[in-house]
C-alpha cells in the first residue's frame, strides 16, 4: 500500500488478526500460521508510523 489511509487500513486488519491470535506453542498451531510474521510487520509499521508522526525527532 503506497498511500497512508490504505497502509492504515491494512495494519488495523493485522491488528484485529493479533487480538484473536490464539498464541499457541509451535506444535499446535495450524502449518502457515501468519501471526509471527504479522507480529514482525505490525513492529515495522509501528516504528515507521511513529517516526512519520514524530518527524523522526525519537520523542
Amino acid at each position: 500500500a503506497d498511500r497512508p489511509a490504505d497502509r492504515f487500513t491494512a495494519l488495523a486488519a493485522v491488528v484485529r488478526h493479533l487480538l484473536d491470535d490464539p498464541v499457541l506453542p509451535a506444535a499446535l498451531l495450524p502449518a502457515h500460521w501468519p501471526g509471527p510474521e504479522l507480529r514482525a510487520v505490525y513492529t515495522r509499521r509501528q516504528r515507521e508510523l511513529t517516526e512519520e508522526v514524530l518527524g523522526g525527532t525519537g520523542r
